[in-house]
């Protein structure tokens, strides 16, 4: 019993208690580690990275240690040290020392922002699609999915995969998160491979008949169809005209053989 009140007695005394959820930085940006308030003048401060000493003031001079010196700074009226140009060896347990008080350790973790995604379409078997959330999230981890259909949220999850999807007509897009970023990917339609959507086939149809149209005239009046002056709903457009390039020179000819015959 004895043992147990001064266990409590400690935990009150120098606040070593269980941190709170780990803090978030985001790799090559800066982060704040605040320590609790103190109410009295603060006369010294240090700050550990695991076991080691990463800044202390003494009271008149900062010291910088390791890989923080040259990315640190320290606030000495309130505690606070700012860490810039994180890396991902800066991932740790810190924990500050103010006036010889030892206070809760703050858990940092550092992560790569999500990079921007790409939707990737699969058909499976029967008129399914499958997409998938593409991007590269080596330290960037843990990252969420979330989904919009035709705009409109769909849904969230830890996968990066939506299966057996039936309305490959719509247009959907997938965006990461994860604790420092958020990125979203293009808009996507999954038509599945083996069908065409009606408006292409629609105008490759209208495509394929003005060119059938065109050969047509062209082998009925000799000319092309922009050489004609009458419109294509008028009858004379499709029949060849008296004065139509090359009836000319064959009227010529057949002048010209007459005479000589005569």
């Amino acid at each position: 019993m004895q043992l147990l009140m001064l266990l409590v007695w400690a935990w009150v005394l120098f606040g070593v208690v269980e941190s709170d959820d780990p803090l978030a930085g985001k790799l090559g940006s800066e982060v704040l580690l605040k320590p609790n308030a103190v109410t009295s003048p603060i006369t010294s401060i240090t700050w550990k990275q695991g076991p080691n000493l990463a800044v202390q003031w003494d009271g008149t001079a900062i010291q910088s240690y390791r890989q923080f010196k040259n990315r640190s700074s320290l606030d000495v009226e309130s505690g606070i040290l700012t860490i810039r140009n994180l890396v991902l060896s800066d991932s740790n347990n810190y924990t500050p020392e103010i006036n010889n008080v030892l206070q809760k350790e703050i858990v940092l973790k550092v992560y790569r922002p999500v990079p921007k995604p790409t939707i990737t379409v699969q058909k499976t078997p029967g008129e399914y699609c499958e997409l998938t959330c593409d991007g590269d999230i080596t330290d960037a981890e843990p990252v969420t999915y979330s989904w919009t259909k035709n705009k409109a949220a769909l849904l969230e999850t830890e996968r990066n995969i939506i299966q057996k999807l039936k309305e490959c007509s719509s247009t959907y897009t997938c965006t990461m998160t994860n604790p420092v970023s958020t990125m979203e990917s293009g808009p996507v339609t999954p038509v599945p491979s083996d069908k065409w959507p009606i408006g292409l086939g629609v105008g490759l149809g209208l495509i394929g008949l003005v060119f059938v149209l065109i050969i047509i005239h062209k082998g009925l009046t000799g000319v092309w169809f922009y050489q004609k002056d009458s419109m294509f709903w008028k009858a004379d457009f499709w029949k060849k005209s008296p004065d139509q390039p090359g009836n000319a020179e064959r009227k010529e000819e057949t002048v010209g053989m007459a005479k000589d015959n005569n």
